[in-house]
């Protein structure tokens, strides 16, 4: 089953005086149980926040893959990156929702 991606853009929010961030919602469904999963997020500004939010699921269910995506200045991997987000699924864990902000606008 292909991954499937549903996002709903909540808005703009600022950060500082005149810098703004995008907060969206997605709702992934197709994902792997028991499994690392990529999903392609398809957001237009890099990602600065992922959240995993239970959908279907307890949260402790989906987790963010930190093996993988970028890496803060310390070396750890924050389980996303530009195109993709990484999630390891518990058993029987299809779906789930991700809270995201994006780039700086």
């Amino acid at each position: 089953m292909a991954i499937t991606v549903s996002p709903t853009i909540l808005g703009t929010v600022p950060t500082l005086p005149g810098v703004f961030v995008q907060r969206s919602v997605l709702n992934v469904s197709g994902l792997v149980a028991g499994a690392s999963n990529t999903v392609p997020h398809g957001m237009l500004h890099s990602l600065q926040l992922v959240g995993v939010n239970g959908w279907g699921t307890s949260t402790g269910n989906v987790t963010l893959d930190n093996s993988q995506g970028y890496a803060d200045g310390g070396g750890l991997r924050m389980g996303f990156d530009s195109t993709n987000v990484y999630l390891i699924t518990a058993a029987g864990v299809t779906s789930c929702q991700l809270t995201i902000e994006s780039g700086r606008i």
